[in-house]
């Protein structure tokens, strides 16, 4: 067993704690808002800027850490780092002229001087450097603000659990995920997932653009999920092309808790240790 595996099954449980969760100082809506976040708390960003966008809250843009344009006027800046330590997102925090604010699974930690505001998450923090539970669990309380309904959404993560995965899913060579607005974001990070700890060769897509060239690597022994809507005609692309095909069926958040459980079983089945990956460590942390 790996710390990995009791984070991927504990989603549920954790999920439901985090939306009896009552915070401040997240955006309101009609504020203009940034947010950063580094490898996996990125692809969280984009999710949610693209969510708070189309639920007409207000102009949202999501950067890494990195590349946060600190000049730019925003009301509000939402940074996603479960370390507390993240050297990137540190330094953007400490750049912005606006508001901050900081979700992290460890308050104890230097974000807490640089940010304005800290909601921990600290029960949904991970002990593996493999990003599961706390990604998820701040994305379902970034949705939770913007007024969706969830309820639901831990009883499907049940079920994410227990349905079994397709055997074209555990032996395919390469995965290509695809996803449409929000689920872009999932897309990235399920991706980012099989390489972390499996070592798969993955690839993500916005899925309408997955026609305009990167169809051409699907092929028989090779996969595409696609989380969310599928685009018209596109099922029958692929399945011409003799790739598997894995639709994703109720909320795309559930979707990547089956992800997690792919991830685990190949890294398992290549003999590779998903909580150390190759080259990975829990934070970057730069001179």
């Amino acid at each position: 067993m790996t710390y990995l595996h009791d984070e991927i099954a504990s989603q549920p449980e954790v999920w439901a704690r985090t939306l009896d969760m009552s915070v401040s100082g997240l955006p309101t809506p009609g504020e203009r808002v940034a947010v950063i976040g580094c490898g996996t708390s990125y692809y969280m960003a984009q999710a949610y800027a693209a969510l708070r966008e189309a639920a007409g809250h207000g102009e949202t843009d999501a950067f890494p850490a990195s590349e946060f344009p600190a000049a730019r006027p925003y009301d509000r800046v939402v940074a996603l780092c479960r370390s507390g330590t993240t050297t990137e997102v540190l330094a953007a925090l400490g750049r912005s002229t606006a508001p901050t604010v900081a979700l992290t699974g460890d308050p104890a930690t230097p974000v807490t001087d640089v940010a304005g505001t800290v909601i921990a998450l600290d029960f949904a923090d991970d002990r593996s450097v493999v990003m599961t539970r706390f990604a998820t669990s701040v994305l379902v309380l970034l949705r939770a603000s913007l007024g969706e309904s969830l309820a639901g959404l831990p009883a499907e993560a049940e079920r994410a659990l227990a349905t079994p995965l397709a055997p074209e899913l555990l032996a395919a060579e390469q995965v290509t995920f695809l996803g449409t607005g929000w689920t872009f974001g999932l897309a990235n990070e399920a991706a980012l997932k099989l390489r972390e700890a499996a070592q798969t060769w993955t690839e993500s897509y916005h899925a309408m653009e997955y026609r305009h060239g990167p169809i051409s690597i699907a092929a028989p022994g090779r996969a595409v999920w696609v989380l969310g809507p599928v685009p018209d005609g596109l099922a029958e692309q692929v399945r011409a092309t003799g790739a598997y095909l894995e639709r994703s069926d109720g909320d795309p958040l559930a979707s990547l808790v089956r992800v997690h459980r792919l991830a685990e079983a190949r890294a398992e089945a290549r003999g590779l240790n998903p909580d150390q990956p190759r080259a990975l460590t829990r934070s970057v942390i730069l001179a």
